[in-house]
């Protein structure tokens, strides 16, 4: 309970004066959120807007999408399956051209 001490000052006002948000929510929002988002997610629980599991649905999805974002990467395996070939790049998405580019500079740097 130590931890809603780290509330932002106008959402502990708030909770001393009513109690319809429930403590647990509160501490679920400290663990999982910044500021801003606790702030957010305050005022539309207070609204009425979401409820316990909506929230923490959301603060699931915004904890995925963290990080960088991965590779493009373009796999054939060959029919008879006597090999596979891999070519990573650098973006996360990729034209059908720039696979194709790639192919060619692989094929002109074998040829060479």
């Amino acid at each position: 309970m130590l931890s809603l001490l780290k509330l932002p000052q106008d959402i502990k006002e708030s909770v001393r004066t009513s109690d319809t948000v429930p403590k647990s929510l509160l501490l679920l929002l400290l663990r999982h959120s910044n500021k801003i988002n606790i702030r957010d997610f305050y005022r539309q629980i207070k609204e009425g807007k979401l409820t316990i599991q909506e929230v923490k649905t959301k603060i699931e999805r915004s904890k995925s999408k963290k990080g960088r974002p991965k590779y493009y990467e373009y796999k054939f395996e060959s029919p008879g399956r006597e090999f596979v070939l891999k070519i990573k790049f650098k973006k996360p998405e990729v034209g059908h051209s720039e696979i194709t580019n790639a192919l060619h500079q692989a094929l002109n740097s074998l040829n060479k």
